[in-house]
């Protein structure tokens, strides 16, 4: 097929530009969230990427949760994602070795 344009694999468009700075973004404050204003520790942190990361196209589908601004359903999302990795690690760490609790995560999720 030869006469068929293939398609560009630069981004030439702001849309995309600004979609991943958007994402880059997000990515940052939901990093603070984990280091900064819970405390955690390297490897909970990387789990709590990990999940965040493989859930945000759930996240995006789900733009009515919270009923709110896109930043109240980003708090609502990462307390959620945030409290499954506290519960999930729970089982294989003691409370004194950096277990966060759900109170925790919604004061630092600003949702009190």
């Amino acid at each position: 097929m030869d006469g068929v344009a293939k398609p560009s694999t630069s981004s030439g468009s702001g849309v995309t530009d600004s979609a991943s700075a958007a994402a880059a973004s997000i990515d940052e404050r939901f990093a603070d969230l984990c280091e900064s204003k819970l405390g955690l520790d390297d490897s909970m942190t990387r789990q709590a990427m990990q999940l965040f990361n493989e859930t945000k196209n759930i996240k995006s589908s789900m733009s009515s949760l919270g009923g709110g601004s896109p930043e109240e359903v980003e708090r609502f999302w990462s307390a959620c994602v945030m409290y499954c990795v506290s519960r999930l690690s729970k089982a294989r760490r003691s409370k004194e070795s950096g277990s966060v609790s759900l109170c925790q995560i919604l004061r630092a999720s600003k949702l009190k």
